[in-house]
């Protein structure tokens, strides 16, 4: 096993000890991690499996959050957006059926598979980020025809502007079947994916590096469309989150370079 060197929450794949600072963690991209994040969150419509047929195409470029139910991704999302670790404070104070009217911020909820939409979070005009339903009800559930299968599908064919799926791990459980399932999928359909694992407060330093050591050897399988980083993050104290940001910067810049957009 691959045993790399974390002295930061992120991990080069392919060159685990190196001390190279990553292209994406420039002061460049630092600088414009602040200008992203701070736009206004604008609401998006909410889909579920039997609406998702009406969901707009964006013009903008667009990240989504793939995991296991209660892996953290809705918590993440908040300290993205909102630099608010785990549930939005007025959550504690409202209903479900108004938390689905107030879709600024990512519903937490502690039980496995509760959350069952598709939440929109635009930032301004410069980024989109999905917050996908989580998987985890069965083996093979990316294999079988469900309500769960039929929405990401479905979101997959029109999501014509997706430039990564952020697919998220709990550390605590560690790799499980159902994520390389969704490797798979994700490389057949040609989407590039990176690997963010999460609640890592939750582990010991040797945990941590036995988690990324099993990562990288598994990663390193998916070179046609994985991340050359594994990022790791931490809701709870924030640890990860600028790096994290910085990752999705550095994809927003290039895209904008793309089209020639570099005004704000």
């Amino acid at each position: 096993m691959i045993i790399p060197y974390l002295a930061r929450p992120y991990v080069n794949i392919y060159v685990p000890n190196t001390n190279s600072v990553p292209i994406w963690l420039s002061d460049n991209v630092q600088l414009f991690v602040k200008r992203l994040f701070m736009k206004q969150v604008v609401p998006q419509p909410i889909y579920v499996s039997e609406t998702i047929d009406y969901m707009k195409v964006t013009k903008i470029p667009q990240i989504s959050l793939m995991g296991m139910s209660n892996c953290g991704k809705s918590s993440l999302i908040n300290s993205l957006i909102h630099n608010v670790p785990l549930e939005h404070p007025l959550q504690k104070h409202m209903s479900n059926a108004k938390m689905l009217n107030m879709p600024t911020y990512a519903p937490v909820s502690d039980k496995p598979g509760r959350t069952r939409h598709l939440f929109t979070f635009n930032l301004d005009n410069s980024l989109s980020i999905v917050d996908l339903p989580g998987y985890g009800f069965a083996k093979g559930q990316f294999k079988t025809l469900n309500t769960w299968n039929k929405l990401i599908e479905k979101y997959l064919s029109r999501a014509t502007n997706l430039k990564r799926i952020l697919s998220l791990v709990d550390s605590r459980k560690g790799i499980t079947e159902l994520d390389i399932e969704l490797w798979e999928m994700l490389k057949s359909y040609k989407i590039p994916f990176h690997v963010i694992f999460t609640k890592v407060d939750m582990l010991t330093s040797v945990e941590l590096h036995n988690l990324n050591g099993t990562a990288i050897e598994l990663l390193r399988g998916y070179s046609s469309c994985v991340f050359n980083y594994l990022n790791c993050t931490s809701s709870k104290n924030m640890l990860g989150i600028l790096e994290l940001k910085c990752t999705i910067a550095h994809l927003v810049h290039e895209e904008r370079c793309k089209n020639n957009i570099l005004n704000n």
